[in-house]
């Protein structure tokens, strides 16, 4: 798994995030990864977003459910999502 390591612990967020959801693109690896590591460990509900890496982000929801978080991965192409949503309609 990742090498980083994000200090967003209870210390950073004192009223903790449970009840909070976060949909971190990119989550599969990187830093994508460690913030979505850092928000499930203080409690937020964590949907780990890939493009082409489902097998690591599974990966990872396992191991944050393991732990006692809430995680789901999801597939997207986020910036295809975006350029589509750009692009002017036909009236």
């Amino acid at each position: 798994m990742s090498s980083i390591s994000l200090p967003l612990r209870r210390e950073w967020a004192p009223d903790g995030r449970e009840g909070q959801k976060a949909l971190v693109t990119g989550a599969s690896s990187g830093i994508g990864e460690a913030i979505a590591r850092a928000l499930a460990a203080a409690g937020a509900a964590v949907v780990v977003n890939y493009h082409a890496k489902a097998e690591s982000a599974l990966a990872i929801v396992d191991d944050l459910t393991r732990d006692g978080g809430t995680a789901m991965a999801v597939a997207a192409d986020v910036p295809a999502c975006f350029s589509a949503a750009a692009r002017p309609r036909a009236r």
